[in-house]
């Protein structure tokens, strides 16, 4: 049995990205490491109970460019507000939308290009 999962992506500038996720979505700098040129070359992140980890592309598996097939998924307390904050400084994906499913939920890019969705059940938005 699996007690959490802690995402691992991969990013040309770890720095930069510590950046956004401080200033832009609220995020906290648990921890981090640099290299021997004092590169920042691994940080956790976190914000409430998430948790993202961030490190240079990878030599060893061959990566080029930060990459993720799919997106991330944070359910937030109040999606709407969230909205507001972040549509006119972020790169919307989607914007404030209720769908079938009963969720309300937008999505945007980090600075890295990954997807991130935000969204709550409909009923607990108010």
């Amino acid at each position: 049995m699996f007690s959490s999962l802690t995402p691992m992506l991969s990013t040309g500038n770890v720095q930069a990205t510590i950046d956004f996720y401080i200033n832009t979505l609220g995020f906290v700098l648990d921890n981090s490491l640099r290299d021997e040129e004092g590169i920042v070359s691994w940080a956790s992140l976190r914000n409430g109970e998430a948790v993202i980890m961030f490190r240079l592309l990878n030599a060893h598996m061959d990566e080029q460019t930060p990459a993720l097939t799919g997106s991330l998924y944070f359910r937030t307390g109040n999606v709407t507000q969230l909205w507001e904050r972040l549509k006119d400084s972020t790169d919307v994906v989607y914007p404030l939308a209720d769908f079938d499913y009963n969720m309300r939920e937008f999505a945007i890019r980090d600075c890295n290009g990954y997807v991130l969705n935000f969204g709550q059940p409909l009923a607990d938005d108010v």
